[in-house]
Order: structure tokens, then sequence, then C-alpha cells
């Protein structure tokens, strides 16, 4: 079963075989990136669509595969680049106990971006990952200094009650929520 997402950014083209386009999908979504891959693959799965390499490389051409796989990459960096800023554009109205989902967003980003463009499988290029990586540095810094000013906002005494005994309680809080535990 071809996935719904794969087969809107790469849709099978007039006069391509189910079989060949079967195949560059399996290409797509093993993250097999020369025909080399594909081949070896098919063959170590003994997969129903194996075929001689030669067959390959006709369907390669006969179908355009390398501007697709082109175009698949590129969906794939753009999809990094949109969840970007989409985090950015959520940094200005997120709460204190939202921003800690944020940052580990945030992380899981960047771990993604790493995890990308260390796959030699993956055409993710160095100018891409240092853009998403950019990217990714400013919304770390803008959001750790948004949790940073959120989190010192309510040790702030309200000028017509001053009780210590409330400010400790509300220290504890943002200890907590800073540091996960109390300072036992």
């Amino acid at each position: 079963m071809i996935e719904k997402n794969i087969q809107d950014i790469v849709p099978q083209i007039p006069g391509e075989s189910d079989a060949s386009y079967c195949r560059l999908i399996i290409m797509l979504t093993h993250g097999c990136r020369t025909l080399k891959e594909l081949h070896n693959h098919l063959e170590k799965e003994n997969h129903k669509y194996y075929v001689a390499y030669d067959t390959l490389k006709k369907n390669s051409a006969k179908d355009n595969w390398q501007k697709r796989i082109k175009k698949y990459d590129q969906h794939l960096k753009q999809e990094l680049i949109d969840e970007t800023e989409d985090i950015f554009q959520q940094l200005n109205t997120v709460s204190i106990h939202e921003m800690r989902e944020l940052l580990q967003d945030l992380h899981e980003l960047r771990q993604d971006i790493m995890k990308r463009f260390r796959n030699k499988n993956e055409k993710f290029n160095s100018s891409s990952a240092l853009k998403a990586l950019n990217d990714y540095t400013t919304c770390y810094n803008r959001a750790t200094e948004i949790y940073y000013i959120n989190s010192r906002h309510p040790l702030v005494p309200d000028t017509n009650t001053t009780n210590t005994h409330n400010t400790d309680e509300k220290l504890e809080q943002v200890s907590k929520v800073l540091y996960g535990e109390d300072d036992d």
C-alpha cells in the first residue's frame, strides 16, 4: 500500500506502469537514492518488484525518477523548514508550561535535522542543514529567552499583598517547572 502523502508529492505519471511506480515509491520510502541501492534492497528483501538492474535503469530513464526524487527530497526539506517556522510563530503565544513542550519539540527537530544530514541515503546537503539549524538556533534562543522571562514573571510580588510566604511558594513552583524537582 502506497502512503497517501507520497502519492500527493510524487504522483504516478501517465504511461508509467504500476510496477515501475511501486519501485520508485519503494526507493523513496526506504531511503534508497541510487538505482544500485534500490536493486540491492529489492534483492535482499526478495521483493515481488525485484527486477534486473537494467530494467531499473530503463524505468528510471523512461519515467524521470531523478527529477521526481529531487522533488520528494525538496518537499522533505521544506517540511523541516515549515516546522521550524511554525514553532517560531508559537513562541510569543505560549505559557511557561507549554514552553517546556516547545523546547522539547525544538530539541527533537534538531535531532531530526542532524539525522537527515548524517544519513548518506538522504540528499540533505550542508546548506539546507545549516539553514535549518540556523532557524533552529534562532527559535531555541528566543524560546529560552521567553521561557526565562515567563518564569521570572510570577516572582514579581503584588504591590497590594507582599507576603513572603506566598513569594517562597512561587519560587518553589518556578523551581519545579525549571528543574523538575525541589532543591532538597
